[in-house]
């Protein structure tokens, strides 16, 4: 497997990410905030993203790093895996166009990241991750918690239907149900009991 070198920028310090968000004491309020107005649970917002030769970076070489690499792997995106030891599929996966970090994480490794995503098992490390991110203005995926990220990954289902491939995507908050539902509409939609043809409202 040969995959392209990596060299990375200055490694940051703790104290470079002062200004991020997530370093701020609690009940602290940073620039463009305001403190009148009591924080509430926004709904997420559904996005399709066009990674083709996109940076991700991925901290973590489990199974859960694994599942997530081929997704994006078939989305088009150059990979860079940061961990000091590979999930075996991952490191099948891996092309020329990839790059394995063998090592934990530092600070500095997102550099040219379009996406980042984390899932490590130490807490600890994919919150620094999650406030590099925040800090270079990259969306985080943190596997391990979700609310401590900025982007989430949905359940998600492939239709083949008589006019064509249809993607599902389901953001419930409960990954077994989004699942559920994902899987009960590519169900509806392969089976042909759902609509597919487009209708003008009235």
């Amino acid at each position: 497997m040969t995959l392209a070198p990596y060299a990375p920028a200055a490694p940051l310090a703790p104290s470079d990410l002062a200004g991020s968000p997530a370093h701020l004491p609690a009940g602290a309020v940073s620039p463009g905030m305001t403190s009148d107005v009591a924080p509430t649970q926004a709904d997420s917002f559904p996005l399709a993203l066009l990674l083709e030769d996109k940076l991700v970076v991925l901290v973590g070489g489990g199974a859960v790093a694994a599942r997530r690499a081929a997704a994006f792997a078939g989305a088009g995106a150059r990979l860079r895996i940061v961990a000091p030891t590979l999930h075996p599929s991952i490191a099948e996966l891996l092309g020329p166009q990839d790059e394995w970090v063998q090592r934990e994480f530092i600070l500095g490794d997102l550099t040219d990241a379009w996406l980042a995503h984390t899932a490590t098992g130490d807490p600890a490390v994919d919150a620094e991750v999650a406030r590099e991110a925040e800090w270079r203005h990259i969306f985080c995926i943190n596997a391990g918690n979700r609310d401590a990220g900025t982007a989430a990954v949905p359940a998600r289902a492939t239709a083949h239907t008589p006019t064509g491939r249809v993607q599902v995507a389901v953001d419930s908050g409960d990954p077994r149900r989004s699942v559920a539902v994902a899987r009960h509409m590519q169900d509806e939609l392969e089976s042909g009991r759902a609509p597919l043809h487009p209708r003008r409202r009235r």
